[in-house]
């Protein structure tokens, strides 16, 4: 074990210079929180001003099943959200990403990880949920003043067709001028704590008209409304308002994209959607096609494939769990095994021989459809070696 020992701390100390880790802010948070998808932008633009990274976690009921494709909101109940905690190795995977980051964490009280953030010694900023509660803490940390305008979300369904459509919005509040983000649900209490951090203007974005009406203080302004159309054509028409700033493009449901928010931060991903994808593909075709190669997402059908191909792109899939994002680029913390573990496997000639004493030889076959479902290996490779 010491070479392994001596491969990882010569690889943890060659990404540290001078003594000092780049800054990570993480926000925790679970899909059942409005809030998280106005809250989540703002952080992220946030760390972005103050020259930190960013990343995010969203705990989810998880099946820990494989989703091959279609509408999610149609799905078993966490069959579209990616792995189980233990079995993706969410723990391990923060333990990874705090030994390569100064990480500084916020949000939900009760998520999962904050067990392995307490043993990764991060630094616990606010453990709440409450916007005021997380803007207040995180800025003064940034060293950043408050924003004085607030954007207003609505994540809940509305519209005709009954679309989700704050997750799309995150352009508005990474390209443009700062801001924090509040959802519609907010009460009297939250926008006066939110008023006395400094915010004077309250801005709402596709918020549903009678929402709207209802939200305390009233709104300085509103912009957008759904009425009858369907995801391919409002996110498309997103899309193309943000084009100056997207350099590539993030196709999904919106559980999807809110939970690869700090992916579409770092690589300026313009979200789009559609039922069937390929219309959503299709009215954004030259934004598509001008698009850096790949496309991230997960497929609603195989024909998103094709539609991709005929575009001149390759589709990335995801699903809405780690690894996380901030850890992109940076080497592996996987050494090469000791040279002991290769010299334990037998040869050929030694094979052959055993094949001639009548022994059955036998071996672990295992295969995948694709590169995302490699994470399914390691729990299996565990219970061998356990059992």
């Amino acid at each position: 074990m010491s070479d392994v020992r001596t491969a990882l701390v010569s690889e943890m100390a060659s990404l540290v210079h001078d003594g000092v880790k780049p800054r990570l802010l993480f926000y925790v948070s679970h899909a059942g929180d409005p809030q998280r998808i106005a809250v989540g932008p703002a952080l992220a633009a946030a760390a972005e001003a103050a020259g930190w990274g960013f990343d995010c976690y969203y705990d989810d009921l998880r099946r820990g099943r494989h989703f091959g494709g279609g509408d999610p909101e149609s799905a078993p109940a966490g069959t579209a959200s990616g792995s189980f905690v233990a079995g993706g190795r969410h723990a391990e995977r923060l333990a990874w990403l705090a030994a390569r980051f100064e990480l500084t964490a916020l949000g939900d009280p009760e998520c999962v990880l904050w067990p392995a953030l307490e043993a990764a010694g991060v630094e616990a900023l606010a453990r709440s949920a409450d916007p005021a509660a997380l803007y207040e803490a995180a800025f003064a940390r940034l060293g950043r003043p408050v924003p004085l305008v607030v954007l207003v979300l609505d994540a809940a369904p509305q519209g005709d067709r009954s679309l989700v459509v704050a997750p799309y919005l995150y352009p508005s509040v990474l390209a443009g001028e700062p801001t924090i983000g509040l959802d519609v649900s907010s009460d009297a209490d939250l926008r006066s704590r939110i008023e006395e951090l400094g915010a004077r203007e309250f801005r709402a974005i596709y918020v549903d008209e009678a929402r709207a009406v209802a939200f305390p203080g009233g709104l300085d302004s509103l912009d957008g409304q759904v009425g009858n159309q369907g995801y391919a054509s409002l996110t498309a028409a997103l899309a193309e308002r943000h084009a100056s700033w997207g350099r590539g493009v993030l196709l999904g449901d919106p559980a999807l994209v809110a939970a690869q928010l700090a992916r579409a931060r770092r690589l300026r991903l313009l979200p789009l959607y559609g039922r069937p994808q390929t219309d959503a593909i299709q009215q954004a075709e030259h934004l598509v096609r001008a698009a850096r190669e790949p496309v991230y997402g997960r497929q609603y059908d195989d024909h998103d494939f094709l539609e991709l191909a005929r575009l001149g792109h390759g589709l990335q899939v995801l699903d809405p769990d780690p690894p996380f994002d901030a850890g992109s680029g940076l080497a592996s913390s996987i050494p090469s095994p000791p040279s002991s573990l290769a010299d334990a496997e037998p040869d050929d000639a030694e094979l052959e021989g055993w094949a001639e004493e009548n022994r059955v030889l036998v071996t672990l076959l295992f295969w995948s459809g694709m590169v995302r479902e490699l994470h399914c290996l390691p729990p299996l490779l565990d219970l061998a070696a356990a059992t």
